[in-house]
């Protein structure tokens, strides 16, 4: 009779029957697990060698953060503003934009949805009672790339009414998520790309919260002058009221929309962060306040000149940036350095008029190239 015709003779510990089956057992067990071991030792050595030599691929159509199947299901919910919410250039042209400010960040999601990343709330926008404008929108962090490497953060309409900003940094983003070419492989299998298209909703130089004591009225929307941003972080914040628009807030990172800045610096931890504005003749500036900060910056400058020359720059229109390791008075790009970033601010355009001309050279220009070359020379300088 067999072992399962018989189980009460195989569960009597002291019989001997069962001392002799259980050994036969156990040795026809073992005989026949030697050669399972062996194959699973093969399997999991095979499995090893793979993942060491497995390379980060971009896939945007399988990769969960560059907008692949697991982020169609967990796209966040947003509350952003709608057409007409948020009115601009009431004084004329001067202040009016290519893309209507209410419009940003839906711009960013198609472009996002359509060809791969992510995207997420990072904070809600200021309100206030002294302003026509009270709903707090979210502030929305798109990401793309490979977010197991270096990232690089770059923010546009920290002054709500600077929009040259954004355009330069859509057609970059643009040109990373949808070209071929060496530097947009290379970018995106090697960096992690953060972007904040629009960091201040208000169509003017300062947020919505508006201090009760302020008499002067913004240019481009006609309303009191509330907190401007690029005055509002530490290190070296300076609290004393100032009637004009250039107020930096009671106290240092006070704003919803610095507080949402910091969150990205303090989870995403950048190597850089790069701030645009417009105003003022083109330049850019860096801020690296520790050694390591001002490696890296120093790298960046050795290789732009030699990028902007691949892009078709030539050698008297090449763009350069100064560095120092001094912070300025609430400037993003201090508190940026302050928490380990090196920060580049730049004034992409002295205008704020919206002509065709000055949206070409942004778009594909002279001043593209420049942008897109820094953009470019910080990304491979902070690769490990």
């Amino acid at each position: 009779m067999s072992l399962i015709n018989k189980p009460k003779v195989f569960y009597k510990p002291n019989s001997p029957n069962a001392m002799k089956l259980g050994t036969r057992f156990i040795k026809n067990l073992s005989e026949r697990g030697i050669v399972v071991i062996v194959w699973l030792a093969v399997f999991a050595a095979a499995s090893v060698f793979s993942l060491s030599c497995t390379r980060f691929k971009y896939n945007k159509s399988t990769s969960p953060d560059n907008g692949g199947p697991s982020h169609a299901s967990a796209k966040p919910e947003l509350f952003l503003p709608k057409p007409g919410d948020i009115t601009s250039a009431k004084s004329g042209d001067v202040f009016k934009p290519w893309d209507e400010k209410d419009i940003v960040v839906t711009k960013f999601i198609k472009l996002t949805d359509s060809l791969g990343g992510s995207y997420e709330s990072i904070g809600k926008s200021s309100t206030s009672p002294r302003s026509s404008y009270s709903k707090p929108w979210d502030i929305v962090l798109f990401k793309y790339g490979n977010p197991t490497k270096p990232a690089i953060l770059v923010d546009a309409h920290m002054h709500g009414n600077e929009f040259h900003g954004y355009e330069v940094l859509y057609t970059i983003i643009k040109w990373l998520l949808s070209g071929n070419d060496d530097y947009a492989k290379n970018i995106l299998e090697n960096n992690y790309i953060l972007v904040i298209p629009c960091l201040n909703y208000r169509w003017s130089r300062g947020n919505f919260n508006i201090d009760p004591r302020m008499t002067v009225t913004g240019p481009s929307d006609l309303e009191k002058n509330g907190v401007n941003l690029n005055r509002n972080f530490g290190p070296r914040h300076d609290s004393t009221f100032l009637d004009k628009d250039s107020y930096g807030g009671k106290f240092p990172d006070s704003e919803n929309e610095s507080k949402a800045l910091i969150s990205a610096w303090e989870k995403y931890h950048p190597k850089v962060y790069w701030n645009l504005h417009q105003g003022a003749v083109p330049y850019t500036s860096c801020t690296a306040s520790t050694p390591v900060q001002l490696i890296i910056a120093n790298k960046i400058k050795d290789i732009y000149g030699t990028i902007q020359g691949k892009l078709g720059v030539d050698s008297v229109n090449m763009a350069t940036f100064r560095i120092s390791n001094h912070f300025s008075t609430g400037l993003a790009v201090s508190g940026a350095s302050s928490m380990g970033s090196v920060g580049f601010l730049t004034e992409v355009y002295k205008s704020w008029r919206n002509y065709d001309d000055i949206r070409s050279s942004l778009n594909n220009g002279l001043q593209y190239k420049q942008y897109k070359a820094l953009f470019i020379a910080s990304c491979l300088m902070i690769q490990e």
